[in-house]
């Protein structure tokens, strides 16, 4: 995210205007189109969903509107990266080192993202802060550690010597993932680092009441 370090963040000691005031500024600086890719990228249609403050109605951002060719583009990009790109032949360690490192990434704005969920979805600060986030990076972590720990299995067979039954769990393929405006960052994060710990990629589609801490 394009956002000031946690440290800058106002926390709950301070004001709520003061809190407000600063979650909007990191809406003013973020990116607002579709990643698709590995790139950010205007939707096909150039058309915007207008993101509303639920705990006031008031306007706060606009962001890129996808449509049934954006979610093709997706989906191939996803297929691609599974298949051809560096995640097709990457290790379950390196997945799991990637998925470390954007724990500790998220956890290093873990202010900005509290105040800019409390800001999209209308939980209290409080609440976000103790449930939301803190749950999303425990799990985020618990995927991680299994990335490196799927492996095949020997099932029992009755004795034949020259026969031999394996297991193997492999990646299912492009996972669709689509959460709702209800804690929306928690429920992103719990659904997208299972499926990139199991190998699989993935197209998110968050609500568009609140997709401001997916992007």
């Amino acid at each position: 995210m394009n956002t000031a370090s946690s440290s800058t963040a106002p926390t709950t000691d301070h004001s709520a205007g003061e809190r407000r005031r600063h979650a909007l500024n990191i809406v003013a600086g973020m990116p607002r189109q579709l990643f698709i890719g590995g790139t950010w990228v205007a939707a096909a249609s150039e058309q915007s969903l207008m993101i509303d403050d639920p705990a006031t109605g008031e306007a706060i951002a606009d962001v890129a509107k996808a449509t049934a060719s954006d979610v093709d583009s997706a989906v191939r990009a996803a297929h691609q990266a599974l298949h051809e790109g560096p995640w097709a032949c990457m290790l379950g360690s390196e997945r799991a080192d990637l998925l470390y490192r954007l724990h500790d990434l998220l956890l290093n704005d873990f202010d900005n993202l509290a105040l800019l969920e409390t800001l999209d979805g209308g939980n209290p600060l409080k609440s976000v802060r103790a449930t939301d986030i803190s749950m999303a990076l425990a799990a985020l972590r618990d995927h991680a550690g299994w990335a490196n720990k799927i492996s095949g299995e020997l099932p029992m067979l009755p004795p034949q010597p020259s026969a031999l039954a394996y297991a193997a769990r492999e990646p299912v393929g492009v996972v669709a993932v689509i959460t709702p405006w209800n804690a929306p960052f928690l429920m992103a994060l719990k659904k997208v680092s299972a499926a990139l710990a199991a190998g699989c990629t993935v197209v998110l589609k968050p609500a568009e009441q609140a997709p401001l801490t997916a992007l």
